[in-house]
């Protein structure tokens, strides 16, 4: 299965529930989802150590194209468990009208599911080889693009038509993984993700390379990548890997990932900010328990694969931060960057 490019897990001694203060907190943050409620069961079961890669997947199970789960486990006095969430609820839904969640309480323990953004595709009529799928942009979206990864490991782009529609030739047999991103204020983000089986399933994807555990081999990863997809090799940029560094210490400090954690402060800002100059500009950003996992998860998502396959960049930043026991990666990409005046 495809593995998610962002997932939170977080267990707090906090404590358990009462309904109707907190259908008051979740009110305005999100929506509940009953289709996410065994995402929520799974997470009670396994409290300590549940994997959200696989509470992701279940959400899949049941028809929830979450392209992140984030989950939250709190036990503890019933009257703080309101603020315990709505703290925990705070950023995490920077677009409550297309938050999804799931509350499920059970012996004094809670668990919050939250899929922080979600827009389902609706498929239309199969023609032949050719599938297409609908879309409604919110309003709080700009663009939307269809990321497609076929079963040979190839990526692709496209946009959506003026009403709302992509269609793709499915032509080579397995798996196809499927992605839509929309361009929000605070810069492009996965909304949905599945899967489409032509013929028989692909085989499962490997597992994770132990490995790699330092920017230098996740740099070693990408280019491997690249050559297998007779694609050039990544020259590391000194100035982009000052950038990424910086990028992901932050994030590490702050507990969050984001490509725009403020207005005026996107990749192509912290770029121009160290005076560097260049025609074309990517990020990939993961949070993860090992940089192993942190670069399967991005190499498996469609749109990050897209970024790693990209032909026209040719220079490369790398940025690793820990905090929390989880690995915060920046990976930034562009053409040609050169110091303005040079």
């Amino acid at each position: 299965m495809l593995r998610p490019t962002i997932a939170l897990s977080l267990l707090l001694l906090a404590p358990a529930a009462g309904a109707t203060a907190l259908d008051d907190v979740l009110r305005g943050r999100c929506a509940v989802d009953p289709r996410l409620a065994p995402v929520a069961e799974a997470a009670l079961d396994d409290p300590a150590g549940f994997d959200a890669l696989e509470l992701r997947d279940r959400s899949h199970t049941n028809h929830v194209p979450a392209p992140t789960v984030q989950t939250l486990v709190v036990r503890g006095a019933p009257e703080d468990l309101p603020g315990a969430v709505a703290s925990w609820l705070t950023g995490r839904s920077p677009a409550p009208t297309l938050a999804r969640c799931a509350l499920l309480e059970r012996d004094g323990t809670l668990a919050l599911v939250l899929v922080p953004r979600l827009v389902e595709p609706r498929a239309l009529p199969v023609n032949g080889s050719l599938r297409s799928w609908q879309i409604t942009l919110p309003e709080a979206a700009s663009e939307a693009t269809l990321v497609t990864t076929s079963p040979d490991g190839a990526v692709a782009r496209q946009a959506f038509d003026a009403t709302g529609t992509a269609s793709l030739p499915l032509t080579r047999e397995g798996t196809w993984s499927l992605q839509v991103l929309m361009t929000f204020a605070s810069g492009p983000a996965p909304v949905a993700l599945w899967e489409e089986v032509v013929g028989e399933p692909s085989a499962a994807g490997a597992e994770a390379d132990r490995s790699i555990t330092n920017d230098r081999h996740l740099l070693g990863a990408i280019n491997g990548l690249r050559r297998a997809h007779a694609l050039a090799p990544l020259r590391r940029d000194p100035l982009l890997d000052l950038v990424a560094r910086a990028h992901a210490q932050r994030l590490a400090a702050q507990g969050t990932v984001a490509h725009t954690p403020a207005p005026g402060d996107s990749p192509l800002d912290r770029l121009r900010a160290v005076g560097v100059v260049t025609s074309r500009v990517a990020e990939n950003i993961a949070r993860a328990r090992s940089l192993a996992v942190a670069h399967t998860r991005i190499a498996r998502s469609p749109g990050h694969r897209a970024n790693l396959l990209e032909a026209e960049v040719d220079a490369i930043g790398v940025g690793v931060a820990h905090a929390g026991g989880m690995a915060y990666v920046v990976e930034l990409f562009a053409t040609r960057p050169t110091l303005a005046g040079r």
